[in-house]
């Protein structure tokens, strides 16, 4: 019959591609047919075939044929050769068990002090003795039992057919208690021999089942957290109900459990050693080991009051993952007071998140704060005494009626529209929170009064203006993004709790209502909020300001000139297209952004004022000079200015890392920078002909003037970053090209010998592409870190490249091996790996074609997507890889 299916035949072809291609394992089954029959197609088996090969085409003929020919020469089963076919059919079992079964998980890999556990209990399991074992492993709760038997169970299971893990007897079976529970047994062992035999809903009809069963089998079984000794007596009452070399282990609490049911090899797991609970910490609570610097101590009082336990270290770490110092500190004193150091205590921590008092913070963030950042729900939770940080996302009850209501969210995501009477709110005197998200909200009229608001967060708010009765003296957070506000109140609001102002995308704001008494507001918001012509001179009396963002205001004219706030560290007023001066900000700014403005030149006045300063944007059309700049600058952004060289102020910055001057049309050479620089962006300097190299990061897009001699310096230049320049053609220097995305390198020199690279070898790579290239992932894993001299001895090396843009193409590609450069020729010049660049492996070039002008970009960093090692056809030995 199978000779006369062409589905089957199609799919032994198939089966044959994957055992070719992929290296997966065929097991043959000849059941009433001779192999020999297969293999040369006669007797009815060829007549069969050659009843199915009418019609099809030669080609097809001949696969086929091949295809029995290949699978009749593949060792497997001959029902012929057995007496009992049940027996053949055990054995085809077994042999597919053992296939499957080859490599264990290594999902416990890793885990602190697993190893010694794992060698100890080899030595109790025995398991070239035929006799049946069974073994106890005994501990208190949270010590690591359940743990230490799935491990060992893992490792084990490859050598058995017939194996079961029966998890957590105490949870899961209510203990049997009394001889008269006949059904409860029943159902015990009927759960036991329906997960070892595979069979669903096997059901046992007396208590002898498991010994019927399985008195010939080798079986491997755990029984997880036994409580009682009937359960023993149920599912193991004695080593007579298993077939030789079975192994039986069996978790607890209660040694004498063990000892009543005469189970003699005994684990013990102690509490581990103060440095192994330190490390099982570590893990939970930093997800790595050694701490970070400040957090050596604390963790020491945590495994102190943990009791070195592993579940509680575990439960405990993880409740003060990503946490700070003083959060720390926080909650290790009041695990430790209020839980007087005991253990059961300590897990409590973990398991019963729904205590009374954590209810309302619960509440809280499942229906307000999901998704918030931690400080800004502490700040609107800063006199509840709630912990927000445990527990998260947890909800615990609903609150209903309107004097108990004190956060409403609406996700207005799967609505198109909500009309809402001002009237919603009557008699919500304790609303505290309330947000509408993604809305289309019409207000019916104005709300009522919410005196105890602190959060207000509703984006596309309707309304020209907050309602009058609207009293924001508790007010913690105002955000009222793409809003059709014009102004906010009128009058001066009594602000002492606001903290943050987002405005965003306000696009009608006209203007901002006096803030002198928002004196503890941390944050200002107004990015695009177009219609702004002016921010008010109560501004100045912000002293804890910090943030002031006014990107995009394209009407902004008038700013207060003295801006002394100590506390103001990052403003930002690119985009503001009509502001001509610059304030008098805090001397204590870190970030200033005024990109595109109508600034002609940076004050000296400034220069030593804003020592603090460490970047700055100030490009624009209008900067027609710049002759001060801030000693402490790292980073430096003049683009579209009309300079013509680097200012010597610039020169001048001693510790200037990032330095940008694109789209200057008029400059035409750099040099002279700092030797602190390591990035430098110039594309679109279209009169650009020379340019220092002794920048590690370049990018000269569309700079089509540059010299021969600087193009040669680019390709040739080692980097840590990347470097793109013009260009028609791969260069010369790359001496392994294609076409395409992808090359193949040899790895057979002339004359048969063959090279060997070490897995550090350092490559440099050409892209000719058309549009935009970008990086991918890096050729060695940054976690390899020095990956070592591990040759490769492989017949060729293929490099495959890849860009994300959907119109992106790579049109070409080369690939040069640095030291093969340095041996065929002297004159490129090229240096090797060295220095600090510990991790740069790979440098690349890029040609870029847009509208038919090509641009070629020497692109240098660790960017190409993958490595692909090529095993040898002819070789009958694998040889040693190291997957890349």
């Amino acid at each position: 019959n199978y000779a006369s299916s062409s589905w089957c035949l199609d799919e032994l072809v198939e089966i044959l591609k994957c055992k070719e291609a992929s290296e997966q394992n065929v097991m043959t089954i000849f059941y009433d047919i001779d192999p020999s029959s297969v293999r040369k197609q006669k007797g009815d088996f060829g007549s069969a075939f050659k009843k199915t090969c009418v019609g099809k085409t030669e080609e097809v003929k001949q696969r086929w044929a091949r295809a029995l020919t290949h699978v009749a020469n593949i060792k497997g089963e001959h029902s012929l050769n057995w007496a009992s076919e049940a027996e053949m059919i055990q054995k085809i079992a077994t042999d597919v068990s053992r296939e499957l079964n080859v490599t264990p998980s290594r999902d416990f890999d890793g885990m602190v002090g697993m190893d010694a556990h794992l060698r100890k209990m080899s030595i109790l399991t025995r398991l070239e003795c035929d006799e049946v074992i069974m073994t106890g492993i005994w501990g208190p709760a949270g010590i690591g039992k359940t743990t230490i038997a799935r491990a060992l169970f893992n490792r084990l299971s490859v050598s058995f057919q017939f194996k079961c893990f029966m998890g957590n007897l105490k949870g899961s079976y209510r203990s049997i208690m009394g001889v008269d529970d006949y059904d409860s047994k029943l159902a015990l062992q009927s759960k036991l021999l329906s997960d070892i035999l595979n069979q669903k809903s096997m059901r046992a009809q007396h208590l002898g089942a498991i010994k019927e069963w399985l008195q010939n089998k080798r079986v491997l079984i755990v029984l997880d957290d036994v409580d009682d000794q009937e359960q023993l007596e149920v599912l193991a009452k004695s080593s007579s109900w298993f077939g030789p070399g079975s192994r039986i282990i069996v978790t607890t609490k209660d040694k004498k459990i063990l000892k009543a049911h005469r189970i003699n090899d005994i684990y013990h797991v102690d509490f581990p050693s103060e440095e192994e609970a330190l490390e099982i910490l570590y893990l939970s609570a930093f997800k790595k080991s050694p701490p970070p610097d400040g957090l050596e101590e604390l963790s020491k009082r945590v495994v102190k009051f943990c009791g070195n336990l592993p579940l509680g270290l575990r439960v405990v770490g993880s409740s003060l993952y990503g946490e700070s110092v003083d959060e720390w500190r926080l909650q290790i004193h009041g695990l430790e007071t209020s839980l007087n150091r005991k253990v059961e205590d300590v897990l409590r921590v973990g398991y019963d998140k729904l205590l009374e008092k954590h209810q309302s913070l619960f509440l809280h963030i499942a229906c307000i704060f999901n998704d918030c950042y931690v400080d800004n729900v502490a700040r609107m939770l800063a006199d509840s005494n709630l912990d927000v940080e445990n527990g998260l996302k947890t909800l615990a009850s609903k609150s209903l009626g309107t004097g108990s209501v004190i956060g409403i969210s609406f996700d207005m995501y799967k609505l198109s529209e909500l009309s809402i009477s001002g009237r919603a709110f009557e008699g919500m005197r304790n609303l505290k929170y309330l947000r509408f998200n993604e809305a289309n909200v019409s207000l019916l009229d104005d709300m009522e009064y919410l005196p105890r608001l602190r959060l207000l967060d509703w984006d596309s708010y309707p309304g020209r203006r907050l309602p009058p009765r609207f009293r924001p003296e508790y007010l913690i957070e105002l955000r009222m993004q793409n809003s059709e506000l014009e102004e906010l109140w009128e009058g001066i609001q009594h602000l002492p709790n606001l903290k943050n102002i987002d405005l965003s995308d306000s696009y009608k704001l006209k203007e901002i209502p006096n803030l002198s008494k928002a004196t503890g507001l941390e944050t200002l918001r107004l990015t695009c909020c177009e219609s702004l012509v002016e921010i008010p001179s109560s501004i100045s009396n912000l002293h804890k300001l910090k943030s002031l963002e006014a990107l995009g205001c394209i009407n902004l004219q008038v700013v207060p000139t003295d801006m002394d706030l100590a506390s103001l560290e990052n403003v930002d007023m690119s985009g503001c297209s009509r502001l001509r001066t610059l304030p008098n900000i805090s001397k204590n700014v870190k970030t200033l952004q005024v990109l595109c403005s109508k600034i002609v030149d940076f004050p000296a006045s400034v220069t030593g004022y804003w020592s603090t300063l460490e970047c700055l944007d100030i490009g624009s059309s209008s900067l027609k000079r710049l002759t001060h700049v801030p000693l402490g600058l790292t980073s430096l952004n003049v683009s579209t200015s009309d300079i013509k060289t680097i200012p010597d102020c610039v020169r001048a910055l001693p510790h200037l890392d990032f330095l940008i001057v694109a789209n200057c049309s008029k400059l035409v050479s750099i040099s002279g920078l700092s030797p602190s620089l390591r990035y430098l962006v110039a594309d679109d300097c279209v009169s650009l002909t020379r340019v220092c190299l002794s920048i590690k990061g370049l990018t000269l897009y569309n700079c089509f003037n540059l010299d021969g001699e600087t193009r040669k310096g680019v390709i040739q230049h080692d980097v840590d970053w990347y470097a793109c320049l013009p260009g028609k053609e791969v260069p010369e220097v790359f001496t392994h090209k294609a076409t395409g995305n992808t090359v193949t390198i040899p790895l057979t020199a002339p004359g048969g010998v063959q090279r060997a690279y070490s897995a550090s070898s350092r490559f440099k790579a050409c892209l000719e592409m058309m549009f935009e290239f970008s990086c991918c992932d890096d050729l060695f894993d940054e976690h390899d870190g020095c990956l070592g001299e591990v040759d490769v001895t492989m017949e060729e090396m293929l490099f495959e490249f890849s860009c994300r843009g959907n119109g992106d193409k790579i049109l070409g590609c080369g690939v040069q091996i640095l030291g093969e450069e340095r041996e065929r020729s002297s004159e490129c010049n090229i240096r090797d790996g060295g220095g600090d660049n510990e991790q740069g492996a790979l440098e690349v070039s890029q040609v870029e074609n847009i509208k038919n002008t090509k641009r070629v970009g020497h692109l240098m960093g660790s960017s190409k997507k993958r490595l692909l090692l090529r095993r040898p056809k002819l070789s009958k030995k694998k040889p040693k890889q190291r997957s890349l």
